[in-house]
């Protein structure tokens, strides 16, 4: 079959089409409606502009291939996927070839990507070109028609009447002036804690401060549990699409742990969900992380693994 491979053109019509193929390949995933989603991958792709490829077949784009910089500018992240119908073509493998070229002109030396247990014909065509598993994260899922546990109510019931304040993100604007910077720090700091063997690299706070708004961002969907003036733990749930909401962090600050603050703020999410008719809230956690253990606890169903691959890219590009 003849196809072709070009450069997206970074506007709302390629967009929409690598939206629909996100969609039809990872409908478990959180994704936004095509304007969200454009805005959303033109702030992703800040640094490796260039780096987003699609597969074209009679005009059709059927396939995609995308590049996300880390922090430590040595490796890129990966994102791409092939229309079921269209697998088996080498779509896939000549996205793969154009990707490589691409970071041998930026000097990458290491790449990272990810693909879900349930398909592993994905996983073998990774492994086939180089990539190793590194990682395992849990995708997790909680019915909001559940009615939530005794044992959960309690929790939630101890934090409050310890002196803990359960608000929103919108509120906490009005409690600090330096309520982003706050965030900010207990987001990096957190992040350090996940016992991921892909090292995580601290996001300037210039460049973190833009995903506190939208489309990234509804901070009136953001729980934080406040300690007078202290930021002790922090839930932030997505914005929501199709009845469903995804929590994309939850963290609780050292020396606030093993209170049930995470329990608490997870109570408030999903009261709040309720009221807006949300069915389904999902979660992800790394295989090692104990945030996995205590929502499997509460009720969370795990539904999908996704596995974190790496390969290392040949060093001697960094000497051309």
């Amino acid at each position: 079959m003849n196809y072709t491979i070009r450069q997206w053109n970074a506007d709302l019509k390629d967009a929409c089409a690598i939206h629909a193929i996100f969609k039809k390949v990872y409908p478990m995933m959180p994704i936004q409606e095509p304007e969200l989603f454009l805005a959303m991958t033109l702030k992703h792709l800040e640094g490796v502009e260039d780096g987003l490829f699609v597969v074209t077949n009679n005009l059709n784009i059927v396939a995609f291939s995308g590049l996300m910089e880390r922090e430590d500018k040595d490796g890129v992240r990966l994102m791409g996927a092939v229309l079921p119908q269209f697998e088996g073509q080498n779509m896939g493998r000549s996205l793969l070839e154009r990707t490589f070229e691409f970071c041998k002109t930026k000097k990458y030396t290491e790449i990272h990507t990810m693909c879900f247990e349930s398909h592993p014909r994905s996983l073998s065509f990774l492994q086939t070109a180089g990539f190793v598993e590194r990682d395992r994260i849990f995708w997790s899922d909680w019915d909001c028609q559940k009615p939530i546990s005794a044992w959960a109510k309690k929790k939630s019931e101890m934090v409050r009447h310890a002196g803990i304040q359960i608000i929103t993100g919108a509120e906490f604007e009005n409690i600090r002036e330096d309520w982003a910077q706050c965030w900010w720090k207990h987001v990096m700091i957190s992040a350090q804690d996940i016992p991921s063997t892909i090292p995580f690299e601290e996001i300037p706070f210039e460049k973190w401060r833009p995903y506190l708004e939208l489309p990234f961002c509804d901070r009136s969907h953001v729980y934080i549990a406040l300690d007078g003036l202290e930021l002790a733990g922090m839930l932030m749930l997505g914005i929501p699409e199709n009845n469903r909401n995804n929590i994309n962090h939850t963290s609780v600050a050292d020396g606030y742990r093993r209170r049930g603050i995470s329990t608490a703020l997870k109570v408030a999410a999903i009261e709040k969900s309720r009221k807006a008719n949300i069915q389904t809230i999902s979660t992800q956690n790394h295989q090692k992380n104990p945030m996995y253990k205590l929502n499997h606890h509460f009720g969370f169903v795990t539904t999908e693994i996704q596995i974190e691959c790496t390969k290392k890219l040949q060093s001697e590009w960094t000497c051309l």
